[in-house]
């Protein structure tokens, strides 16, 4: 396993943990052991991009690419979401070697939450 862990990423024949990771612009490795700083919910993100070989000098810090994260803005009001990620056994295929498929059933479930505080909401609307 790489130095990140599963969330590693090697381009060109980088190392993994010669990848600079930034959030709205701002550093997010962890120094120590060259990961991540800060994981983010996937309903957090609103884009990434990974920049490779000819960027601009300003996001030279590493030898690897350069993981860009912008998260989505907020807003005054309370939000959410669900999500069920399902992985069935009718739903997957077999193996190369398997005779039949083999039996896997997970179900998780999950959600967020988020919006802004009830004090500030009452401010604005008065």
């Amino acid at each position: 396993m790489a130095a990140r862990g599963p969330f590693s990423l090697s381009v060109g024949g980088s190392r993994p943990n010669a990848t600079d990771w930034l959030i709205d612009g701002t550093d997010n490795n962890e120094l120590t052991a060259g990961g991540i700083g800060t994981l983010s919910s996937i309903d957090d993100v609103q884009e990434f991009k990974v920049l490779t070989y000819t960027y601009s000098a300003e996001y030279g810090t590493r030898a690897g690419p350069t993981v860009l994260l912008t998260t989505k803005s907020g807003s005054n009001d309370f939000h959410g979401s669900l999500f069920e990620f399902l992985r069935n056994t009718s739903l997957d295929a077999k193996s190369f070697f398997a005779t039949k498929p083999e039996k896997f059933n997970l179900n998780q479930y999950g959600g967020s939450i988020g919006g802004a505080d009830p004090q500030e909401q009452d401010l604005l609307l008065h």
